[in-house]
């Protein structure tokens, strides 16, 4: 390598060693200028030892060809102090051995590399310690360095404050970007927590209203077992009214009226509290009722407030009303009145519960009702059938009450039948059980037994009642023929008096064998079983209501109770 200094004479200017210490002194400030740099901006230790030895070449360039170079000058080139050389001369070695590792620094300029690459590529003797003795040589050389390292000391300068200011934009744009990352994280952070909130809040929301519904649903389904099992024990609709105003009793605080349709779904009966606050006394007047919905009304004095409500001169007040029905067709009012307010749709609903279980057992009621009826009706006449009266005739002497029982046919049917068609024969039919019916008494029961023969229970036993009905009936027979148009037919009867102790079946045997013996002696005829017949001397003419005498031809002897004989 090129050794400046290597001359014989070994004696050194004190200047010299003054600029070596200036050099080593530079070298420590670049040092302190690099690590202040690496603390102060964050470099790597790499690009920080990098900047160290750039600094410290400028610094050394600026010391070598400024003052003590000038001084070094002045002495007339000569260096007496061997030792400076001998450092100024290992400093410019050192500068070089970093110079190959730095030269391909970027940011130098290239006409300045060039010139130190051909700085350190002059062909010259290496540690000649000749050199040394002669001062002149020395002074060129460091000369020589001091210009070749000029240019560089701007270049490096520029570059190190372009690095410092790099790194500051770096550092901003880091800062920049920390601030932003730290202000998502905070503006996150707080999103999650307004949604944990507010997912915690609508979670406890939809807990609670869960919770309640869950709890309706107990009590609801709780009261719609409790009026199940009542309305299941009872058989009267009057019961089952009592249970629902009792039911709804338990969850209102005010009147509850129960405003039942008549027969006639004309008007109400009112069970319950009487319902002052409301005026309605038909289905037809009914709100509610024409509608077929439940109707809630906060205030009577509202505009679009039932007509009927609170029009009785009293306070104002709200009301519940909600129609019972059955089959589509109305048998009620629940009415309930409060005081004014919103009405609770839970207590809405609960009284629709108990109107729709006690509307569903009045109509099974009913429809068990008619069932029955149909099971002991006769469709043709709309008389109770036989089994119907055995049944009555049971309940009678169970009361300690002894009917009469009379049989009726009526007479020549089949003729009537044959000749006329059985639209007139059932017509006939209907006729005498529309008769036998209007000409009774209100105890008085009649029951068709099957074809033309009927059975009348007269309650009494007494034969002079009896015969009065019976009459009665003959007389209307012939009027009601003439008035419907139907050819005239007349009817024969078998009347048997209750005896102690005898059985229904046998008391219904004797009046039926006097009615074969009605038969017998020419139809048209009342036969009193075991006593004398009291007949009618024909078609329209009134039988005798007296004792016949001994030679009276409608004497009839008495009638055993197992006599059996033909009818038509």
């Amino acid at each position: 390598m090129f050794n400046p200094l290597a001359r014989r004479n070994r004696a050194t200017h004190p200047a010299t060693m003054v600029g070596a210490i200036a050099l080593v002194l530079v070298v420590l400030q670049g040092s302190l200028a690099a690590q202040q740099l690496y603390r102060e901006h964050g470099v790597t230790a790499e690009v920080a030892e990098d900047a160290a030895v750039l600094v410290t070449l400028a610094n050394m360039a600026g010391s070598v060809s400024g003052a003590q170079r000038d001084m070094l000058l002045a002495q007339g080139d000569v260096v007496t102090d061997l030792a400076s050389a001998t450092n100024a001369i290992q400093v410019i070695e050192a500068t070089h051995l970093k110079w190959e590792q730095l030269r391909g620094v970027p940011g130098l300029d290239p006409d300045t590399v060039a010139r130190i690459d051909a700085f350190y590529a002059e062909d010259h003797a290496t540690a000649d310690a000749a050199v040394m003795a002669d001062p002149a040589a020395l002074a060129l050389s460091i000369r020589a360095f001091g210009a070749v390292m000029e240019p560089l000391r701007a270049d490096l300068g520029a570059l190190t404050r372009e690095t410092a200011a790099h790194q500051q934009t770096r550092l901003r744009r880091v800062a920049v970007m920390m601030g932003a990352v730290t202000a998502l994280a905070i503006t996150g952070f707080a999103t999650t927590i307004a949604i944990l909130g507010v997912a915690t809040w609508r979670a406890t929301v939809t807990e609670r209203r869960r919770n309640r519904r869950e709890l309706r649903t107990t009590r609801k389904g709780d009261l719609e077992a409790r009026v199940k099992r009542a309305l299941s024990m009872l058989d009267r609709e009057e019961d089952a009214v009592d249970v629902m105003l009792r039911a709804s009793a338990e969850r209102c605080d005010g009147e509850v009226t129960a405003m039942m349709a008549d027969s006639s779904r004309a008007h109400f009966h009112r069970s319950g509290k009487a319902a002052a606050t409301c005026s309605v006394d038909s289905p037809v007047n009914c709100p509610a009722a024409r509608q077929g919905h439940s109707l809630t009304f906060p205030s009577s004095d509202s505009l679009d407030a039932c007509p009927h409500l609170g029009r009785n001169g009293g306070a104002p007040c709200g009301a519940v009303c909600v129609p019972m029905a059955v089959e589509g067709q109305t048998i009620g009012v629940l009415h309930h009145s409060r005081a004014v307010g919103e009405v609770p749709v839970s207590l809405a609903g609960d009284l629709e519960l108990v109107a729709s279980e006690t509307s569903q057992r009045i109509g099974m009621l009913r429809a068990l009702r008619t069932s029955r009826t149909q099971a002991s009706t006769d469709l043709l006449t709309g008389l109770p059938n036989r089994r119907h009266i055995e049944d009555h005739v049971r309940s009678m002497r169970a009361e300690g009450v002894q009917p009469s029982v009379v049989y009726a046919d009526l007479d020549h049917f089949k003729q009537l039948n044959d000749r006329f068609g059985h639209e007139a024969g059932d017509r006939a039919l209907a006729l005498f059980a529309r008769v036998c019916s209007e000409a009774m008494r209100g105890s008085d029961v009649v029951a068709r037994f099957g074809g033309e023969e009927f059975v009348i229970v007269l309650p009494g036993g007494s034969a002079e009642d009896a015969l009065v009905v019976l009459e009665r009936i003959r007389s209307r027979l012939i009027e009601a023929t003439t008035v419907a148009g139907l050819p005239s037919f007349t009817a024969s009867f078998g009347l048997a008096l209750p005896q102690p102790g005898e059985a229904f079946d046998a008391l219904l045997r004797r009046a039926d064998a006097a009615l074969l013996l009605a038969k017998d002696r020419g139809r048209d005829r009342i036969v009193i079983a075991e006593e004398h017949e009291v007949a009618s001397a024909g078609p329209g003419e009134p039988s005798a209501n007296v004792e016949p005498g001994p030679d009276d031809p409608r004497l009839d002897l008495r009638i055993p109770a197992d006599s059996t004989g033909l009818r038509s």
